[in-house]
């Protein structure tokens, strides 16, 4: 455990293949989403076939607001970069590598990508709004607009796939997840970061009162997004889908912080998203108007903390093709 600018960050690691140590919560929400609710998330995608273009539902009704999607993205670089650039340090990105990174949000992985593999390499990012991806001018850089649930990739082309809190928003992430693995080309690397929420919990010293209102409007938030195709525990099957996908060399290792309320601190990328998505989940009558201005007011409040979401990173290498 180390003082961070932004709270307190807490590290678990599974050591290597097959050490798979779960990491131990007291935490009883949010829900995982059941069979019921899997199957209810499908019928639901197909009832919105109409809207193929965005396949991230749960996340538009985030990202409503452009600036306030821009400076959550700030935000989630600042607190999530150094992990993922320290992990890409230790598959050894090199040069005249070929990289992918799919949902390239603000671009600055692929950014360090680019300095990374050099002239004789190229990154290719993609995401399905590529407003800021746009303003980056590299010429080892190729912007992609690419929906990953119905668009193509290339076929084991690349030496690395990244991706980052992507399938996390996505009701079809197992397929998704197959069609990165078959982009990485025999010995490459895919490196894939996304949640899970089995950590996440109000601190247990703070008021009953505030502890009861923290755990009721997480599991009722929660809740409302996987109706909609959000799956916070994604990242607690990326270990094992990867190697099912033929890769080795795995390495599976999870972070997590803790924050506290107040103007003094940084916020956390997850309380202004609660903000933007309170609005629909009052409108769904999941939480009611008074508790969800008492649940936001807990995020201004210096002597409260909590703790989110682990960021779990999984890596690993595709199997060379057997030399005849």
């Amino acid at each position: 455990m180390k003082g961070q600018s932004h709270g307190v960050e807490h590290y678990h690691e599974c050591g290597g293949e097959g050490d798979q140590r779960p990491f131990v919560s007291r935490s009883r929400f949010p829900p995982r989403p059941d069979a019921e609710r899997q199957a209810r998330n499908r019928r639901w995608r197909l009832e919105t076939s109409e809207h193929e273009e965005s396949p991230m539902a749960a996340q538009c009704l985030i990202d409503r607001d452009p600036d306030e999607a821009r400076r959550r993205l700030k935000l989630k670089e600042q607190i999530q970069d150094p992990t993922t650039i320290s992990v890409l340090q230790r598959i050894g990105v090199r040069e005249a590598w070929s990289c992918l990174e799919v949902g390239a949000g603000g671009g600055s992985i692929a950014v360090w990508l680019c300095g990374e593999v050099g002239s004789t390499g190229e990154v290719v990012a993609t995401d399905i709004d590529t407003t800021f991806l746009h303003e980056l001018a590299l010429p080892n850089l190729t912007v992609l607009r690419h929906n990953v649930v119905t668009d193509d990739l290339r076929s084991a082309a690349f030496d690395l796939v990244h991706a980052r809190d992507v399938l996390v928003h996505i009701p079809e992430r197992d397929a998704v997840l197959q069609k990165m693995a078959g982009a990485v080309r025999p010995g490459g690397w895919i490196l894939v970061e996304e949640p899970d929420a089995s950590s996440v919990m109000p601190d247990p010293m703070a008021p009953k009162t505030a502890r009861q209102l923290y755990s009721k409007v997480i599991t009722a938030i929660y809740s409302f997004l996987c109706d909609k195709g959000l799956d916070p525990y994604c990242g607690s099957t990326l270990f094992t889908s990867l190697r099912l996908l033929g890769f080795d060399s795995l390495h599976s290792e999870a972070r997590c912080r803790t924050y506290h309320g107040g103007s003094g601190s940084i916020q956390s990328p997850h309380s202004m998203a609660f903000r933007e998505v309170m609005e629909p989940v009052v409108s769904a009558g999941a939480v009611s108007a008074r508790d969800s201005l008492d649940f936001l007011a807990l995020f201004e409040e210096p002597t409260f903390s909590w703790r989110e979401d682990l960021t779990v990173s999984t890596w690993g290498r595709r199997q060379e093709e057997p030399r005849v």
